[in-house]
């Protein structure tokens, strides 16, 4: 299941793994990343996170660390807004 997908990364969680698939800044091959041996149970919900930072990739289930894992490259970032967390789209 196809879980976020922006210009240069996709997500893809199922029962038993999580793939990031990303664009680095300094290639145009894409590359991917597994955390197997995972057990989704897929009768409920489950919170999945990824959080990077420059080019470390850590995977969360459920608010525990599954995984961490040093990328190939920093994902390229085409993004140059700001985030406003709490804001509607009219800026108030």
């Amino acid at each position: 299941m196809l879980v976020g997908r922006g210009v240069n990364y996709a997500l893809v969680v199922d029962a038993s793994s999580i793939t990031l698939t990303y664009l680095p800044a300094t290639s145009s091959t894409p590359i991917s990343v597994t955390v197997s041996a995972l057990s989704l149970d897929q009768k409920y919900w489950q919170h999945i996170t990824l959080a990077v930072l420059a080019e470390d990739a850590a995977f969360y289930v459920n608010g525990s660390l599954v995984a961490a894992s040093r990328l190939q490259g920093q994902i390229l970032d085409e993004f140059n807004g700001d985030i406003k967390l709490g804001v509607l789209g009219d800026g108030k």
